[in-house]
């Protein structure tokens, strides 16, 4: 605003700290001490205006202070009267964001109220002798302000053994694994155990020591030194006590920090003699930090500690006179509405939400928690503060808020002890010893596990409970009330309110009896009968190759609950060994792959370097030994520390361990070097950098630690999640053993739900992976991995992330995918996903019922009532019976609600028996409490026969609906045992379905039961509107209608509307249309009427697979479309034998094929009688009608009859014939259906009528039949062959495509296509023309025409070219006759062109296709004119034939591929250009006179495309081809095969690689707009870079080279077009790539926009950065100017002569001076003197514009050049002669532009030159710019050209006097010597040379150059004409 400046500042220093306070007047935290106790005992006496004070540090005056003891006193001089100014206590100095600060509170109270307070500020000044001077700074309203400057006030920083500051300023402290004693193991068995930080009991106190065989050795009494890397690791050293060989034992311990890895324990790499050395990744190494939390919880994820002060909210605090609220607000309103710190007088001291403050948000700095909260004004601007600092006191009798300190008029601090504020640490989650080495810690990262059910409580009550377990710690914070103490936590409803009760804390960690894994949690809520007990839980884990909590039990008579997780973190391993970088955990089943891992990874450890490859030899030779996997680099030797062929992978504990062998060898141990390398998982990375630990100097192993994600297992996928209701979700039942697939465009996605996409994808630990559906060859992409669990979100939908997919694009960003569950009662959908490949982002949404909430509902007496439908289930119904079934060595029976009797016990449900030993065991008792969860009827059988362990048997059923079974009917699918004891079983029955309702499907022969689901409903959508529909039935559960609903309308999240029921289904054929009309049961608000819906079929042969189409609604009636082959009337194939199309043409026509066939099954006897196109006249089959009749064993079946249908179909077979009805099958499962048949034909050109009909397979009740035909097939065919002159004229490889016809001589109206001897293939573009069409019309506005079919074939004519003549094409209406067409095949030596039509005669068509193939004399060698190819950017014609081998052949390894470029390979056979050998056979891939060439010039690539191979079956277009990829790389005659080794293959890819073909490379310098080819090579700069400025930010530009990086541009790319630097951030980021340039765009001359993608991705979240310049034709070489940033893309703009092109750029001048367009006054450049500019390895001197340099220059050896360039690394001169000049001027600015003729060593065609940029200086001075693409570029500062320069008016002036003078000398000769005619002509001609000041010349910059020309040419005719003036 006017005359107020607002400045903004980002500080680290305005960040606030949490206070520190003292203690005993010593403060000392954060590595730093303060020490005030030098100033204690003294008084200190200020003088201020009319009071004297008196003040004493942390204690009190030596006098009172009127009667009271006081720390400070004021006195009035004239009275003498004095008042306390407050009284120390300890805590009140305080270390905090304004400094160290002394405060005194409680002082005498003031006439106007408050009591008087004292701050002292003490600030440190080592100057100030003694003890220095408080001066009085502030006096207001009874506060008295002091600034104490003293050097007491110093800090000394601290580096205790236990904390320290880093080189980085960082502090660093390790008290976080000071608690505890660490044990590693010796490989001797030995186990050394030492403290952080402290002592060792067992050590006598010293901090390290050894126990072997039961003796204790002492090794060092403490940890003597403490050392902070560079790389923040941290080195702790222990030496001094134990001998070892005379030497001293050390110990080396090296942490590194791990965020979040708090469960980690120290490992011992090394044991060398008398050197142990161990390595340690955890928290407690990483630097300390700042973080918040909200909900009055935070966890730290970097230490792991939780903190929790809910406790404190459950009442309200009182201080003096101040009442505290936490979590909350006050409910006394005394200080208004949402405060939670008032005080009496009702001042709010603190708002529960003001801005960032908040009473329930903790702050958490280093080792203080804190809270920070805003209140009311407090004065001017000024609100009052309060700082609520928490402190750990263990000591509950010390609890309780010490004291509150006011430090300022408007600042409050309130000191708070309590134990519930202290930190809890997670307890010892591992178990390691002799048999065992179990780590659960990665349950403890998982959060809360987990579970929601019905659970029996103490009052025998069942309630739906939620049940909380955090592994070896506390629930996190915030978790539904539970108390931060709570290891397991329950929550449940009670009264509509959430109860939490703490059923147990964490103890002493994991313990292992009888080989189960028990963590007890003790000292719970007195929640169970027996009051005197605090409830417990005990979690056992079990081996599982999932995470889940398996069961919850409760026993009231020791008050304890017991609870089974299953996890694959308490599977206990073996050692496994593999060889091929692939192995299988046992415990888990997962597989673990490291071949993928292909880079070779290089890094260095001091002067070593080493290169390291995992699965594989390194692409670099390393020393002598071949294929070596690990090489060490030393002083520039290559030393071999193993070889690949020595592989070995070994699993062991959960820990991966690559080796290396047979390395070099080494002198010391007279072995060969070894590689031991450590795979640690390390999911945020995919690949990682390996790192050097260390080398075993004896034995020559060098050890390895690599981190990556390869080594990471699946996280523990838990597929449940609980919303804020307590509801739970499971999308269990999403999880698949093969993934759901969808395909979308150009790919199949592959989804799993909690589970792996291996069986696919190749990858054991993606959850989702893409496909290529056109190339089955490129390997699939893996797009995430399942890293968390479920969450519920807000609007109710369930949201799952799959982190950590492959690499999207070159700058390093990964795949990642979100998949979005919503809620749909009906039937399954398929998943729907959307690509964001800019961002890397994959979205699935899905909708499903599994992702709505479980409704629970329970009943007794065996009877559960559904509370959503109303419908109540009976389970009585199932007790009549008993139903087994048998697994493995095990039969299980089951009884419902009636007991039965099981070894011996009379009340049994489900009984066990061993079938071998006939033993029984009961499994659960008869239970009658039924449980309906989703649709699924769920039953508990307990109290079986007791375990071994001492537990009880019981098992879970499962009963699901199924419709094909009865309400008496239970069919078991599963039993499984999902931990000790305790079993699972899953089953199907009719008594869960809800009631299905039928109608009738058949009308006047059209017959939809087809379209009717027994499973699912069809979910068309419309916006909002969501229809479930069923056809002929009932909606299939679940349903959000009732169950006689057959359209159910929803809107948004409104329940659903019956719009149609079934019973009021009404089947229709009327007005040529087939209806299916319906009634809803629902009424329609807006007429009061039931709604109704109709549905109209539409016949569609194609379609099979369709859904209905939401039309349209009116008056509350819905209208349906559907399009689909079940509207079709049923034909009898045995009358027809047809398929027509819509217009009733014939598509497919067997009749011929009508006759009897047979087809044998292959290794049987069987045999298959079939009738085509009618039955079976004569049969053994008994059933009439039969078609199919099956014979075996003496037996005759009949397989179906004649009545049956005739499709179109799609893969593989073209049309399909079913016979239904036939004899009775009787399935496995007993129940009965009728047989059937199915008879595929399918497209065979090359077969001939045949009865050869094939077995294709065959299930229970039906059978599959094979018979080829030429007569299904889409296309007609012909052999494209003719032999002329005994030569074979193959011309196959010009007929794979159809071709456009060019129409140049006749002129015809629309478009037409033909093909070589096929007809047209279906494809978009001419799938309208007439079926088996060979050459078509598409004429516009009318009707496709046929201009013939394939009906002849390739012949010669009588003048002996090659002629094709296609007839019976549509009627022609000119003759009656039928259209037809001739092609005839010309010779073309230049290479195959497009056909042409030449004439049109009546009805007959000819066309001319010119090829090389027909000519007679074509020489396979000879180059066609395919193997030339064109670059669109630069114009630039590339020619292969340089590529053409004259004599041999590429070949791949093995010389069974051989090919040439542009040439054929003479063993190949003639013309071949590609084939390969195969056992003595030859098969050509590609003729070389059919090369196609393409430029793929964004990866600098040529494809040369070869068809016309051999003839084969399996080929769209009958015969092979060939793709050869040329690379660019230095490898010459290199051919590598790219495709599958499939020698059935139809087309082959092969990559050769040539430096030739480098020429094709994008070139980042040149490119052609409009036909000019523009180069902005002059704005490279060879060693710096352009550099501007916007606002805070810096942009460094290097266009063609990429900028050049230096420290200062760290994180910068290389190669980048752009560098961004910010100046509060460190490093800098890349704005594109200047190999990713985009092809630029044109708007006009001299006007162009180039683009460079391929950015980072930091710089906008994950989207790439981008660089747009917009380039204008201007006068000078320019220089970029930024101009704004937009969704990331960076625009700048560039005014320079690069742009311009001979229309746009201006006119030069030649001249060295110039008319200024601006100020019409003369510029000569000729005034400049000598200039020289020097730069840190150059130093230029150019001489003044038309001059040359002197002899003193360099000693003269720059004398007579222009330009001298000296290299001042090397004395190098560089000198050249200004041969040509240009000159151009705009606006007070030219440049000059020198070129040598000499030319630049850069390049063999380009000179030197030398742009000179020119603008106004006070002082003459030159400054080097850049020397780059042989252009030296200055720029040159001058007086000259500044407005108003007198050397513009001394210039102007002195050539005027020489014009003047001259002109007044020729006219004294002329008046002397020439006749007055010719005197008179003379001084016209004169007077018009003479400019006129301030006139301007229509010419502009360029007037002097033509008017120098004019004046010559002007006096030498002059001369010429005047005889006399020649003699004189």
């Amino acid at each position: 605003t006017k005359c107020t400046y607002s400045i903004l500042w980002e500080t680290e220093h305005a960040c606030p700290i949490t206070p520190l306070h003292d203690v005993g007047c010593k403060i000392q935290g954060r590595g730093v001490s303060y020490d005030l106790t030098p100033l204690m005992g003294r008084d200190f006496e200020v003088t201020h205006e009319e009071h004297n004070y008196m003040l004493s540090v942390c204690g009190a005056i030596s006098t009172t202070c009127s009667g009271e003891t006081a720390s400070g006193c004021i006195s009035d001089k004239n009275t003498l009267k004095a008042w306390s100014m407050g009284s120390y206590h300890e805590g009140n100095l305080v270390l905090d964001d304004t400094g160290l600060t002394l405060v005194y509170t409680g002082g005498a109270q003031c006439s106007k109220g408050p009591v008087r307070s004292t701050k002292i500020v003490f600030v440190c000044d080592k100057n100030v002798e003694g003890w220095g001077v408080p001066e009085m700074t502030e006096k207001f309203y009874c506060f008295y302000s002091f600034v104490w400057r003293t050097k007491y006030a110093c800090p000394t920083t601290q580096n205790t053994v236990c904390a320290k500051y880093g080189t980085d300023g960082e502090f660093y402290d390790l008290s976080l694994i000071s608690h505890s004693v660490w044990r590693p193991t010796t490989t001797t068995g030995d186990e050394l155990m030492f403290s952080v930080c402290g002592g060792v009991d067992e050590c006598q106190g010293a901090s390290l020591c050894k126990s072997s065989s039961g003796t204790t050795e002492l090794l060092a009494s403490s940890s003597d030194h403490f050392q902070v890397n560079e790389d923040k690791s941290i080195v702790l050293t222990y030496e001094g006590i134990g001998k070892c060989e005379s030497s001293p034992v050390s110990l080396t311990v090296e942490l590194t920090c791990a965020q979040g890895t708090h469960h980690t324990e120290p490992r011992l790499i090394s044991e060398e003699t008398c050197n142990y050395v161990i390595v340690w990744q955890t928290a407690a190494a990483c630097p300390a930090h700042s973080i918040s939390g909200t909900d009055c919880g935070l966890e730290d994820d970097i230490t792991g500690l939780t903190f929790d002060v809910h406790s404190l909210s459950k009442q309200v605090w009182t201080v003096n006179d101040i009442s505290i609220q936490l979590c909350g607000s006050l409910e006394d309103k005394t200080c208004g509405e949402g405060v939670s710190v008032c005080r009496d007088d009702g001042t709010a001291l603190g708002y529960s939400e003001e801005g960032e403050s908040s009473s329930s948000k903790l702050l958490y700095n280093d080792t203080a928690l804190a809270m920070s909260l805003t209140g009311a004004e407090c004065r001017a601007s000024l609100h009052f503060t309060t700082l609520i600092e928490f402190q750990c006191e263990p000591d509950s009798e010390k609890k309780g808020i010490e004291a509150y300190n006011v430090a300022g008029s408007c600042s409050y601090i309130i000191f708070w002890k309590d134990p519930s504020v202290c930190p809890m640490y997670p307890v010892q989650c591992s178990i390691n010893n002799d048999t065992h080495s179990i780590d659960l810690s990665p349950l403890y990262d998982l959060g809360n596990l987990e579970w929601s059910g019905p659970l029996t409580t103490p009052d025998q009550t069942t309630t739906q409970t939620a049940i909380y377990i955090r592994a070896c710690g506390q629930v996190t914070p915030g978790t539904e009330g539970c108390d931060h103490t709570t290891g397991v936590c329950a929550v449940k409803m009670v009264d509509g309110k959430k109860v939490s009760m703490n059923l147990g804390r964490a103890g002493s960690g994991l313990t292992l009896e009888g080989g189960i894994i028990n963590e007890i949690y003790t000292n719970g809520d007195r929640v169970c009968t027996d009051k005197s007990l605090r409830s417990k839980t005990v979690v056992e884990y079990s081996c599982q190759k999932t995470t889940t909590v398996l069961q919850v039990m409760f026993s009231d008579m020791n008050c304890m609950y017991v609870v089974e997780v299953g996890t694959p973190h308490a599977c206990v391993e073996d050692t496994l060994i593999s060889t091929n970088c692939t192995i299988t955990d046992p415990a888990t089943g997962l597989t673990y792959d490291f071949s993928h891992v292909s880079d070779d990874m290089s890094f260095s450890n001091g002067n070593s370097h080493f290169l390291l490859h995992v699965c594989g030899s390194l692409d670099t030779q390393c020393g002598d030994e071949e294929g070596s996997a690990a090489c060490e680099v030393v002083n520039g030797n290559y030393i071999s520390l193993g070889t690949s062929a020595t592989t070995s992978l070994t699993l062991d504990s959960g820990s991966f361990t690559l080796s290396y062998t047979d390395g070099a060898e080494c002198a010391s141990s007279l072995s060969h070097r070894e590689t031991q390398v450590t795979l640690l998982c390390d999911r945020s990375t995919p690949l990682g950098t390996p790192r050097y630990i260390n080398k075993d100097s004896e034995s020559c192993v060098y050890h390895f630690e690599w981190e990556m994600a390869a080594a990471c297992p699946p996280q523990d996928l838990q597929c449940t999640a609980i919303d804020s209701s307590l509801r739970e979700y499971d999308l269990g039942a999403l999880r698949r053993a093969t993934p759901w697939t969808v395909t979308q465009g150009d790919y199949t996605y592959h989804l799993n739900v909690c589970g792996g996409v291996d069986a696919v994808c190749g990858d054991t630990q993606s959850s989702i992976c893409r496909t290529n559906v056109g190339d089955p060859n490129t390997p699939p992409v893996s797009l995430g991995r399942q890293t968390g669990e479920p969450v519920v979100l807000e609007d109710g939908r369930i949201e799952l992330v799959y982190h950590h997919g492959m690499e999207c694009n070159p700058d390093k960003h990964y795949w990642v995918t979100r998949v979005l569950f919503s809620c749909e009662k009906e039937a399954e959908s398929m998943p729907v996903v959307t690509v964001d490949e800019t961002e890397c982002e994959v979205t699935v949404v899905w909708r499903t019922l599994h992702a709505c909430p479980a409704v629970y509902s329970q009943g007794d007496n065996c009877t559960v009532t559904n509370p959503v439908t109303d419908v109540t289930y009976d389970l009585w119904k199932l007790s009549d019976s008993q139903f087994t079934i048998d697994v493995k060595e095990h039969q299980y029976s089951y009884s419902f609600c009636k007991p039965a009797t099981c070894n011996g016990v009379s009340s049994a449900g489900v009984c066990q028996l061993q079938l071998e030993t006939h033993q029984e065991k009961v499994i659960g008792e008869v239970n009658r409490t039924v449980t309906l969860s989703n649709g699924v009827l769920i039953l508990h059988y307990n109290g079986g026969d007791q375990c071994s362990s001492g537990k009880l048997r019981s098992m879970t059923v499962e009963m699901a609906c199924d419709h094909a079974l009865s309400d008496t009917q239970f069919q078991i699918d599963e039993v499984k045992e999902t931990s000790r004891c305790v079993y699972k079983s899953m089953g199907r029955s009719g008594l869960p379905c809800d009631k299905e309702v039928l109608t009738q499907c058949e009308v006047q022969g059209y017959d939809i039961s087809s379209l009717s689901l027994t499973s699912s409903n069809y979910q068309p959508t419309h916006g909002d509107l969501r229809f479930t529909i069923n056809v002929c039935r009932s909606l299939n559960p679940p349903s959000p209608c009732s169950g006689t609903t057959a359209i159910c309308m929803r809107e948004g999240v409104r329940p659903g509307i019956s719009i149609g029921e079934v019973s009021t289904a009404s089947l229709l054929f009327e007005e040529g249309s087939l209806k299916l009309l319906y009634t809803g049961a629902d009424l329609c608000s807006e007429t009061g009427n039931p709604y109704k819906s109709v549905i109209t079929f539409i016949c569609d042969e194609t379609n099979t697979e369709s859904e209905p189409k939401f039309l349209s609604n009116s008056s509350c009636t819905y209208f349906f479309e559907w399009e689909t082959s079940a509207a079709c009337k049923d034909r009898d194939l045995g009358e027809e034998c047809k398929i027509l199309g819509y217009n009733g043409e014939t598509l497919v026509d067997l009749t011929s094929l009508k006759g009897v066939y047979t087809a044998q099954k292959p290794d049987s006897t069987d045999s298959y009688s079939v009738g085509v196109c009618q039955t079976l006249a004569s049969t053994d089959c008994a059933k009439d009608r039969t078609a199919v009749c099956l014979s075996t064993d003496n037996k005759h079946v009949s397989m179906g009859v004649g009545q049956t249908t005739l499709e179109r179909s799609g893969e593989g077979a073209t049309a399909t014939a079913t016979y239904t009805d036939g004899d009775t099958c009787t399935r496995q499962d007993g129940t009965t259906t009728p047989y059937q048949s199915v008879i595929e034909f399918t497209c065979d050109h090359e077969s001939e009528q045949s009865n050869k009909m094939e077995f294709v397979g065959q299930d229970e009740c039906q059978v599959t039949l094979r018979l080829p035909t030429k007569l299904v097939c889409k296309e007609d065919r012909i052999a494209c062959e003719v032999v002329r002159n005994g030569k074979t004229i193959d011309l196959s490889s010009i007929a794979a495509l159809p071709q456009l016809l060019i129409s140049k001589r006749v002129d015809v109206s629309g478009f037409l296509y033909l093909a070589a001897c096929h007809s047209l293939p279906e494809v978009a573009s001419i799938h309208t023309c007439p079926s088996k069409s060979a050459a078509c019309l598409l004429p516009p506005k009318a009707d496709p025409l046929s201009l013939g079919t394939v009906s002849s074939p390739l012949q010669l004519s009588s003048d002996g070219n090659v002629e094709l003549l296609y007839s019976r094409g549509s009627t022609c209406p000119t003759t009656g006759g039928t259209y037809s067409t001739r092609i005839t095949f010309v010779c073309d030596e230049t290479g195959p062109s497009n056909p042409e039509l030449v004439d049109v005669t009546g009805c007959e068509y000819s066309v001319e296709w010119g090829t090389p193939l027909t000519c007679d004399n074509t020489d396979n060698n000879v180059p066609v004119a395919g193997c030339q190819v064109t670059d669109p950017d630069t114009g630039y014609r590339y020619d292969l034939t340089k590529l053409t081998l004259q004599q041999g052949s590429y070949q791949t390894a093995g010389a069974r591929f051989v090919a040439n470029v542009c040439g054929a390979v003479e063993s190949c056979g003639s013309g071949v250009a590609v084939c390969y050998h195969d056992n003595g056979k030859t098969v050509s891939l590609g003729q070389a006179s059919t090369a196609q060439t393409e430029l793929a010039q964004e990866r600098g690539e040529v494809e040369i495309m070869y068809s016309g191979g051999d003839v084969t079956e399996k080929c769209p277009y009958g015969k092979r081809s060939s793709i050869l990829v040329m690379c660019c790389n230095g490898d010459e005659n290199e051919m590598t095969l790219l495709s599958d080794n499939n020698l059935d293959s139809c087309e082959f890819i092969f990559s050769v690689c040539s430096l030739t073909v480098c020429q094709f490379s994008p070139k980042e310098c040149d490119f052609k707009l409009g036909g000019v080819l523009y180069d902005i090579s002059p704005l490279a700069r060879r060693h710096d870079n352009w550099e501007l400025q916007a606002k805070d930010q810096t942009f460094y530009m290097n266009p063609c080279r990429g900028v050049h990086l230096d420290s200062t541009l760290n994180g910068c790319s290389e190669g980048s077009i752009v560098c961004k630097k910010e100046a509060s951030v460190l490093g800098s980021q890349s704005l594109g790539l200047v190999m990713s340039r985009i092809p630029a765009k044109g708007q006009n001359p001299g006007q162009f926009t180039v683009n460079y993608d391929g950015g980072s991705d930091q710089v906008c979240l994950r989207e790439s950065a981008r660089t747009e310049i917009q380039f204008t034709c201007g006068n000078t070489l320019g220089k970029p100017v930024f101009l704004h940033d937009s969704f990331c893309r960076f625009t700048f703009a560039w005014e320079s002569f690069v742009a311009c092109n001979a229309s746009s750029r201006p006119i030069s001048s030649t001249s060295c001076y110039y008319l200024d367009p601006v100020t019409q006054k003369t510029i000569d450049l000729r005034q400049t003197g000598h200039v020289e500019a020097t730069s840190a390895m150059y130093t230029v001197h150019l001489a003044p514009c038309d001059k040359k340099l002197g002899k003193d220059m360099e000693k003269g050896q720059c004398k007579g050049s222009s330009v001298c360039i000296k290299d001042l690394r090397n004395g190098r001169i560089v000198k050249f002669n200004a041969d040509k000049k240009e000159l151009f001027a705009r606006e007070g600015a030219a440049e000059l532009i020198l070129q040598s003729s000499s030319l630049c060593e850069d390049s063999e065609k380009k000179v030197w030159k030398a742009i000179v940029e020119y603008s106004c200086g006070a002082v003459e001075k030159a400054t080097f710019r850049a020397m780059a693409h042989c252009h030296v570029i200055l720029d040159v500062e001058t007086p000259i050209l500044c407005p108003g320069s007198s050397v513009h008016s001394m210039s102007f002036l002195l050539v005027i006097i020489i014009v003047i003078c001259g002109i007044t000398f020729s006219c004294i000769l002329l008046y002397i010597c020439v006749s007055p005619d010719r005197r008179h002509k003379a001084l016209r001609k004169l007077r018009s040379l003479i400019p006129v000041p301030g006139s301007r010349s229509p010419s502009g910059p360029m007037a002097y150059k033509r008017l120098r020309m004019e004046s010559s040419d002007s006096l030498n005719g002059l001369l010429d004409s005047d005889e006399e003036m020649v003699g004189l």
